[in-house]
């Protein structure tokens, strides 16, 4: 509890208006489980309430983007904000599944909106690419790690990010911090410099800004989408 109050009174300090949580999750979570998530992020809102900390704090899940993947319909903590829409999904470190596109089209297909998390870290070759920008296409959202575009997770990595900004296939930028000093989330702050840097500043804006707004408060993103059949 204290080393998440410091991380969100890190993020009040660079100007961070609203925090979505998403501690990871799987599908065969128990409820009691879930409930407990619940449970923790109550008690970190009643915190920031006592120590009036002006944040907007979400809850949300990271989920393991698995082949047996169920429906999402009938488990409401999964979503992002409790939204029924948005759902944050995370391919195996590494790894791009051979049936990433099948699962991620069927959720599509059940009205849902799927955000990939980091991809850039399951980059290994040119295809990979070529899938991702299909996913694109077809209605999946990209989300990109700051740390990874400023080379936090080596340069293979930071070469996956850039290709993926210089191509348009990202949506939104997040921390992606899970403590205050290995992975913090003041390097937002940086990041958003560099986008600002490197492809203006309304690109940042929406980035990091408009999309994730919209995304909270279940708003449709505009975007070209062409239906790709996998």
């Amino acid at each position: 509890m204290e080393e998440a109050i410091q991380m969100i009174k890190e993020g009040r300090d660079i100007g961070i208006t609203a925090i979505c949580t998403t501690p990871h999750l799987s599908t065969n979570f128990k409820k009691t489980k879930t409930e407990k998530v619940v449970e923790i992020f109550l008690k970190l809102q009643e915190r920031m309430a006592q120590e009036k900390i002006d944040i907007q704090l979400y809850l949300g899940s990271e989920i393991d983007l698995r082949e047996d993947l169920s429906s999402m319909k009938d488990l409401p903590c999964f979503f992002l904000n409790h939204t029924q829409k948005y759902l944050f999904l995370e391919l195996p470190l590494g790894e791009f599944p051979s049936f990433t596109e099948r699962i991620l089209f069927s959720l599509l297909i059940e009205g849902l909106s799927p955000i990939l998390a980091h991809p850039e870290r399951s980059l290994n070759q040119e295809i990979d690419f070529e899938r991702l920008g299909k996913l694109k296409d077809s209605g999946i959202l990209i989300q990109l790690n700051s740390g990874s575009l400023l080379g936090s997770f080596g340069k293979k990595i930071q070469k996956s990010a850039l290709k993926l900004l210089e191509k348009d296939l990202v949506d939104l930028l997040a921390s992606d911090a899970h403590d205050s000093n290995s992975r913090p989330i003041t390097i937002l702050s940086a990041a958003f410099k560099r986008i600002k840097n490197d492809f203006g500043e309304e690109k940042a804006r929406v980035l990091f800004e408009e999309n994730p707004k919209k995304i909270l408060q279940a708003e449709d993103i505009e975007r070209k989408m062409r239906i790709k059949y996998f």
